[in-house]
């Protein structure tokens, strides 16, 4: 995961953490794995409503500056009830299922070349 983060940072991506948790448990874990760095922004609410979620870290990026929209999104996630892709498809996010459209983070890396976003 860390050389993955790495690399998108040296890109200039905007990275986050979308969790059915809690801030402060995501805030401990990523720095226990010394990630906390690499990660721009912490979504983490006690629900499956992911696609609210990214709209609050889309609105936060907002508020720094950056001008995104949902288009300029990809969640990665194993989507262990298969609902996150339809949330995602709704609000015109990307997805990926880690576990069946990709099997390495490595692959995080070509999806984001190819998204939309880097033909811009």
């Amino acid at each position: 995961a860390r050389e993955v983060l790495e690399e998108l940072k040296r890109r200039g991506v905007l990275t986050g953490v979308v969790s059915y948790n809690h801030v402060g448990n995501i805030r401990r874990i990523l720095e226990a794995f010394g990630l906390l760095d690499l990660v721009d922004y912490i979504a983490a609410e006690w629900h499956t409503n992911k696609d609210a979620m990214l709209s609050n870290m889309l609105a936060e990026a907002r508020k720094a500056g950056h001008d995104l929209s949902p288009a300029d999104v990809i969640l990665v996630d194993d989507d262990p009830w298969d609902i996150y892709r339809g949330q995602c498809e709704q609000m015109g996010a990307g997805f990926s299922c880690f576990g069946t459209d990709i099997s390495d983070l490595q692959e995080v890396l070509r999806l984001v070349e190819t998204s939309p976003v880097a033909q811009a």
